[in-house]
C-alpha cells in the first residue's frame, strides 16, 4: 500500500530520472506505478481495496508537485478470453479509474489518459490463479 506523500516522491524521482535519460532518445523512459488497482474476473467495478489506493493517488494529485501533470492510466487484463474482449475490458477498468479520481477528486479529465493493452502485457506471466487475478490491474505514469 502506499501513501500520498510516497505516490509524490516516486514520480517527483521518475521526472528526475528521465531528465538524465534524454542522451538515449532511441530508448522510451516509461517507469510505471503498479497501485494495487486491481479488478474481480470480468469486472470494471472497484473494490474497496482500490478505492482506499486510488483515494491515496487522488491526494497525491492534488499535492502542489503533481498539481497540473499527465498521467496515463493503463488498463490490463488476465489471459482468459478472446484479445479483443480483453481489450475492451482493459479500457473500461482504465476509464472506470479515471472517472473514479474525476469525480471524487475533482481532477481535469485532460490531464488523465487511457490506454488499454488487453492481456498483451502481463504482470506475471504464469497460468495460475493467483498470477492471472495480479494482472487484472490499471498502473499509473508520468505522461512524458
Amino acid at each position: 500500500e502506499y501513501k500520498s506523500r510516497d505516490i509524490v516522491g516516486y514520480f517527483k524521482k521518475t521526472r528526475a530520472l528521465r531528465s538524465t535519460r534524454q542522451a538515449e532518445p532511441w530508448r522510451p523512459w516509461r517507469m510505471f506505478l503498479e497501485l494495487h488497482v486491481r479488478f474481480k474476473f470480468n469486472s470494471v467495478e472497484l473494490t474497496p481495496y482500490a478505492k482506499i489506493n486510488l483515494d491515496e493517488f487522488g491526494k497525491s494529485m492534488l499535492d502542489p508537485t503533481l498539481k497540473g501533470q499527465n498521467f496515463i492510466i493503463s488498463g490490463h487484463t488476465c489471459d482468459l478470453g478472446s484479445e479483443n474482449y480483453n481489450l475492451n475490458l482493459s479500457r473500461l477498468r482504465a476509464e472506470s479509474v479515471k472517472d473514479y479520481l474525476m469525480f471524487k477528486y475533482g481532477i481535469n479529465s485532460n490531464i488523465l489518459l487511457t490506454e488499454a493493452f488487453g492481456e498483451s502485457r502481463p504482470y506475471d506471466p504464469r497460468k495460475t490463479q493467483a498470477a492471472r487475478a495480479a494482472n487484472r490491474r490499471v498502473e499509473f505514469e508520468l505522461k512524458p
